[in-house]
C-alpha cells in the first residue's frame, strides 16, 4: 500500500470538515462535549476552517492510501521558536485504522520538515490505542493531564528530534 501525505487546498476545506465528523464521531459519542472535538460537529463552522488553512504557519495535509485520501493532519508551526511543530489535528477514517497507515503518515510527515527539533500533540488520556501509538513513535508524556469535562483528559506528548 502507498502512503503518502499531499497537501490539502482551501477549496478543500468542506470535504476536510466532513472527513474530520467523521473520524471524531465516535468521540464525540464517547466522551461528548461536541464544541471540544475538532468539527466533530459543524459548530466550528466552514468559514472558521477556512480561516485556518489561509494561516501562513499552519498546513493541512491528506493522508493518502493507494492515492484515495482516507486521514489527513494539520501541523502547527511557531514562528517566533523555528523547529517547534505541533500536530494540532490528526485523523484516521475508522476502516483505514490499525493498517499501518498511521505510522507511515507520521514517519512521512516528521521528514517532511527536516529542520524540525520538537514535534508536541495532545491526545486522549483514555484512549489507551493512541497512547501506545505515538509512544511507539518516540513520543513521550510531558505534564499533568488536563481534565476536560469529567469523562475525559488531555495528556500532551512531546518528541525531541536528535
Amino acid at each position: 500500500m502507498a502512503i503518502t501525505l499531499k497537501p490539502a487546498t482551501i477549496g478543500e476545506a468542506e470535504f476536510w470538515l466532513a472527513m474530520q465528523v467523521e473520524c471524531f464521531r465516535s468521540h464525540q459519542e464517547k466522551y461528548g462535549d461536541s464544541n471540544f472535538w475538532p468539527a466533530a460537529s459543524t459548530a466550528v463552522g466552514l468559514g472558521h476552517l477556512r480561516e485556518r488553512f489561509a494561516e501562513p504557519w499552519r498546513e493541512h495535509l491528506w493522508i493518502t492510501a493507494d492515492g484515495e485520501p482516507v486521514g489527513g493532519i494539520r501541523v502547527t508551526w511557531f514562528l517566533n521558536e523555528p523547529g517547534r511543530y505541533k500536530l494540532t489535528t490528526i485523523m484516521l477514517l475508522p476502516q483505514h485504522q490499525n493498517l499501518g497507515i498511521g505510522q507511515g503518515a507520521m514517519r512521512l510527515l516528521e521528514s517532511r520538515y527536516p529542520d524540525a527539533k520538537t514535534w508536541e500533540l495532545g491526545t486522549v488520556l483514555q484512549e489507551e490505542r493512541n497512547l501506545h501509538f505515538y509512544e511507539k513513535l518516540g513520543y513521550r508524556r510531558v505534564g499533568e493531564p488536563q481534565e476536560i469535562n469529567g469523562r475525559f483528559g488531555l495528556v500532551e506528548y512531546r518528541k525531541e528530534i536528535q
